[in-house]
């Protein structure tokens, strides 16, 4: 509050020049929520199946080189990030948070040497067919 300095009284700012109040409890995820469950759980089928066909071909090296390429395959995880990260922000139309999120994630997964986090990364690419993205296009 600033004072005037001619007759000390209070002044209050126009309500245009007030910041606007933030509630501290309201949900900061409610924009993601109101697109609906599959644009919060879900990945572009595209990036599910490059997903798929990359810890397949790395599981499959892992097991004939006994593990020997794991480093090579934590290197192609990161870059299989990166890929998801741009292709949820521009084909999904996730935000770079969400995006990033699931981009860690998947990397993550992939990372792993087994095949079994398909279960994980398969669901949620058939929760992502039925996204519908603002407009109507899916």
């Amino acid at each position: 509050m600033a004072t005037n300095e001619t007759v000390g009284e209070v002044v209050t700012p126009s309500p245009q020049e007030q910041p606007p109040i933030r509630n501290p409890s309201a949900n900061s995820y409610q924009p993601l929520l109101a697109r609906g469950f599959s644009q919060l759980m879900g990945i572009h089928p595209a990036i599910c199946f490059v997903t798929f066909v990359l810890d397949s071909m790395l599981f499959a090296g892992e097991g004939i080189t006994l593990g020997m390429s794991l480093p090579f395959s934590i290197t192609c995880a990161g870059v299989l990030g990166v890929i998801a990260f741009f292709g949820q922000r521009s084909w999904y139309g996730d935000t770079n948070e969400s995006a990033f999120a699931k981009a860690l994630i998947l990397g993550l997964l992939t990372a792993l040497p087994t095949n079994l986090p398909l279960v994980v990364y398969g669901t949620a690419g058939l929760v992502g067919l039925f996204n519908k993205k603002k407009g109507g296009q899916s």
